[in-house]
């Protein structure tokens, strides 16, 4: 049957390009997933340093908002 052969053959090519293009983006999407973890990290370092550095500042202020923010969640999860 000459057929079931080019469609074996044409099978086999398939699976080989499938495996050529999954080597190749593996690896690709790592490097970007490492990139932009990489990213979420150094912004939220600097964002934790903002804070720490506000708070220094201000600790009144920090206080005081603290205490609005839980007074708020408070009522809020109360009337659920």
């Amino acid at each position: 049957m000459p057929h079931s052969d080019e469609l074996r053959e044409t099978i086999s090519e398939a699976g080989s390009n499938l495996r050529k293009a999954a080597s190749q983006t593996v690896p690709a999407a790592k490097e970007q997933f490492n990139r932009l973890s990489s990213n979420v990290v150094d912004q939220t370092q600097s964002i934790e340093d903002a804070l720490l550095k506000r708070i220094r500042e201000k600790p009144l202020n920090s206080l005081l908002m603290a205490a609005g923010v839980g007074l708020f969640a408070g009522f809020f999860l109360r009337r659920r």
